[in-house]
């Protein structure tokens, strides 16, 4: 028995392709052109190069109907989400001072003392932490001859003196150089500024009361009271 032979139809290369003068084809044939499963050479011009492809067995379509895994994407959306699940969320916010300490101050004392925590005040004066209806600003300062100088800052904004716990009297001349009442930062630092030119009184005793009639502030030494009446033993000179 003769082995049949079948014939298999003739692997059709593909064909690219490229005018180099720009033409394309024409009905007549008077210019390149391609054919299905061949090529028309007719009216070709010699500068065409034709570029045989094989088929490569092995190549794979792309299959457009095949379904993308969603994890072979990563989508800007993705990393927002991913950021989100890394960073802390605060849940509650809490003051770094302790409101219970300044709710004893009535709310125009303490935006004064808010103001006043803002600008920069005279060397070595600060204000107090509140630890009641009062504002207190204090020179720090040992070395200054207002050490331990602390002014007192009322609700209604009036305001009083003391120096080494002696309050300065209200008929001092201090009191008729500034208002009554401190409204503003400025008239806070007005008030330091002129308090650093006086000194204690030297005739304050380092305990007990002082003369009945001390100014307690003073230019020089002394008051003109502790001057007619001098204390003994323990005055500051």
């Amino acid at each position: 028995k003769q082995d049949e032979v079948v014939q298999l139809p003739p692997r059709i290369p593909v064909i690219r392709l490229a005018l180099k003068n720009g033409g394309y084809p024409s009905a007549d044939g008077t210019r390149g052109g391609w054919v299905i499963g061949g090529v028309d050479t007719n009216g070709m011009r010699p500068e065409i190069e034709t570029t045989i492809i094989e088929d490569d067995d092995d190549e794979q379509p792309l299959d457009l109907h095949c379904p993308v895994k969603s994890q072979e994407f990563v989508t800007e959306d993705d990393d927002i989400e991913m950021a989100d699940d890394n960073t802390p969320v605060i849940m509650e916010i809490y003051s770094l001072g302790d409101y219970s300490t300044s709710s004893s101050l009535d709310r125009v004392l303490q935006e004064f003392m808010e103001e006043l925590n803002e600008i920069p005040l005279p060397a070595h004066w600060e204000v107090l932490p509140p630890s009641g209806p009062n504002l207190h600003l204090i020179q720090r300062s040992r070395i200054s001859t207002m050490s331990e100088t602390v002014i007192h800052i009322l609700p209604g904004l009036h305001f009083d003196i003391a120096v080494r716990n002696y309050t300065v009297p209200s008929y001092h001349e201090l009191f008729s150089k500034h208002p009554s009442r401190l409204t503003t930062v400025d008239e806070v630092v007005e008030l330091i500024c002129d308090l650093e030119a006086y000194r204690p009184c030297a005739g304050l005793p380092k305990s007990g009361p002082p003369s009945p009639n001390c100014l307690i502030l003073v230019y020089e030494e002394r008051c003109p009271e502790c001057c007619t009446m001098p204390w003994p033993s323990g005055n500051y000179h």
